[in-house]
């Protein structure tokens, strides 16, 4: 009777959630690889600046006057 439809609308509740869980975590997954990659993206562009910065710094530093 009542108690039977009671548990089959519970585990009908409890598939869709699992159901939903398992899409949140697909999508979570593609996030965390999207940010995974513009972080390394980001990461060797900063690296780059920061070289360019290096070189530029020697470049202006070389075309100092000497102080003896």
């Amino acid at each position: 009777g009542s108690l039977t439809q009671r548990e089959q609308s519970l585990d009908d509740e409890m598939a869709f959630i699992e159901e939903e869980r398992t899409k949140l975590d697909i999508r979570m997954k593609a996030m965390e690889e999207n940010l995974v990659s513009k972080f390394i993206f980001n990461d060797k562009l900063i690296s780059q600046l920061q070289n360019t910065q290096n070189f530029l710094t020697q470049q202006f530093e070389a075309m100092q006057p000497s102080k003896d």
